[in-house]
């Protein structure tokens, strides 16, 4: 279930700016995580198979769209329509249900120009699971 959290969390998370109408975020090689069962932390390295990019159309209200993607675009572009956005102060904050292959949990997003911070929390079978990702992002010409 652990991969599922992960995998939700990478679809899920997104980046923007005010000044930026194109947003790339990256999992790379050597990237971690923090993982809470049942309250016990732990730091993770991603698998390959989490690697990839999205990329992200900003619009310096609190719209957010996906218009590319390393690994599957239409998951993507559909978690990150379901999520409530709002702009504050050049970031935007994205709060909503997720759900991925049958496991429902709140994501809480919060998004720069130069990186991407998502926090998942669901319970699976009984047990409490939090799942903290961020991603490096730059800014496309």
């Amino acid at each position: 279930m652990r991969a599922v959290l992960i995998a939700s969390i990478i679809l899920f998370s997104a980046a923007s700016s005010a000044n930026a109408d194109l947003i790339k975020c990256e999992m790379r090689a050597g990237d971690t995580y923090v993982e809470s069962i049942n309250g016990e932390l732990s730091v993770k390295e991603l698998e390959p198979a989490d690697l990839g990019y999205t990329v992200y159309r900003v619009d310096g209200s609190s719209n957010v769209k996906v218009v590319d993607a390393s690994v599957d675009f239409e998951s993507e572009q559909e978690a990150v329509e379901n999520l409530d956005w709002t702009f504050l102060d050049g970031n935007y904050y994205g709060l909503g249900l997720a759900e991925r292959d049958g496991v429902m949990g709140i994501l809480s997003t919060v998004l720069s120009q130069n990186k991407s911070v998502a926090t998942m929390t669901a319970l699976v079978a009984g047990t409490p699971i939090l799942v903290h990702l961020e991603r490096e992002c730059r800014t496309l010409d």
